[in-house]
């Protein structure tokens, strides 16, 4: 070896040295900081669960028999009543202006009082037409025996003759002024009450107690006859109406009791009856609607709410592991698959481990797993996408 090569192969070796010393330390990276959460149990009950939306056991639209301006709105808390105020049976809700109707009250009031004076004319008149008819009917007869007798002229008889007809004539006339006088009464009464009844319907009442979900006038708002003014509910009695596929409809017949719980009342649940089962299924989506009534004294469910009702045996139950949402990724294995990572313990250095998991349904932000962990066992719920199997980490609070 000559003087230079082993300066150069020294030189070389420490290149070398440094340069895995260096390796080792950019392998050394710092703990990734990570959140746990133990693996807690979810009891699931073997029947189906089905999403129903609740609605009003009773809904309907109040509109205005007669049209006009709207001149009032009732009042409730100092403001025009609104969605979400409760009205008592019988209460007025609005009104529109009434002048005009009251206007035709008059009209036809006077028309009746006309045809009644008109009425009693013509029994006046009647009356004395038949008693004219009476003395005619007696002069003809007796000049008819005088006749016969050859005891009168015909130029009286004739006379006697002409006089009994036209009093029979008169008294017919009566009669049918008479009758025609009655007709005009009664159109006239039929009149009267068509008026009070449209002076009447110039409000619009609460024909049951119950909730408004909606008003669609204003004061001085013109407003049709027939056009929808308030939406009325009554929420005494609720109904959840969810959707059942055709090869599950056998699982439920009107009569049977189930148990409805809902997001938005936690901690509470409901006992309701099917009370309805459509006969045909809807031709898009192919489900049978199907409503559930619950009673609802407290008005604690409310129309618009998601309910969750379960069909089947809710009696037992079986034990299931249960994650977040936020501890699931995606397997290694396949795109398919899905994984958690498990915090074990290497040399008192927590590490993560990912392991393939089975997952069964999700309720609200949590998730069965039906295999591939254990109850107790910890796993990364966050910082899960920051960590590699075998990696260190940092649990932090």
């Amino acid at each position: 070896m000559t003087k230079l090569s082993f300066p150069i192969a020294l030189l070389c070796a420490a290149t070398v040295s440094w340069s895995c010393t260096e390796a080792r330390t950019a392998d050394l990276k710092p703990p990734t900081p990570v959140k746990v959460q133990a693996v807690g149990t979810f009891s699931a009950n073997n029947g189906l669960r089905y999403s129903a939306t609740i609605r009003p056991a009773t809904e309907m639209e109040l509109a205005f028999k007669n049209g006009g301006f709207v001149d009032s709105i009732a009042y409730a808390s100092g403001r025009l009543i609104d969605k979400g105020d409760v009205v008592a049976k019988g209460a007025v809700l609005a009104r529109v202006r009434q002048a005009d109707f009251e206007h035709r009250v008059d009209q036809v009031n006077s028309q009746l009082l006309d045809a009644r004076s008109a009425l009693e004319s013509s029994k006046g008149k009647l009356a004395d037409n038949q008693a004219r008819l009476e003395r005619a009917e007696q002069d003809f007869r007796r000049a008819e025996k005088l006749f016969d007798l050859q005891s009168l002229t015909k130029a009286n008889y004739d006379s006697a003759r002409a006089e009994y007809e036209s009093a029979r004539a008169k008294v017919e006339s009566a009669e049918a002024d008479v009758m025609s006088a009655q007709s005009r009464i009664r159109g006239a009464e039929a009149s009267v009450a068509d008026a009070r009844l449209a002076l009447q319907d110039t409000a619009i009442t609460a024909p049951m107690s119950g909730t408004i979900l909606e008003r669609r006038i204003e004061l001085g708002s013109l407003v049709s006859a027939g056009k929808s003014s308030f939406v009325l509910a009554d929420t005494h009695t609720v109904k959840a109406v969810f959707g059942v596929p055709d090869l599950e409809i056998r699982t439920v017949q009107p009569g049977m009791t189930l148990e409805v719980t809902s997001e938005a009342v936690p901690e509470q649940k409901f006992s309701g009856r099917i009370t309805s089962v459509s006969p045909a299924a809807d031709e898009k989506s192919r489900i049978f609607e199907t409503e559930v009534t619950i009673a609802n004294p407290k008005g604690v469910l409310r129309p618009g709410m998601i309910a969750t009702i379960v069909v089947g045996n809710t009696s037992s139950t079986e034990k299931f592991a249960a994650v977040p949402l936020s501890a699931i990724v995606r397997s290694k294995d396949s795109s398919e698959t899905y994984a958690v990572f498990v915090v074990d313990m290497v040399d008192r250095q927590p590490v993560s481990r990912l392991r393939n998991v089975k997952l069964g349904d999700a309720f609200g932000n949590m998730i069965v797993v039906k295999d591939g962990l254990k109850i107790g066992e910890n796993v990364i719920t966050i910082g899960a996408t920051l960590v590699h199997d075998g990696g260190p980490v940092q649990i932090v609070p």
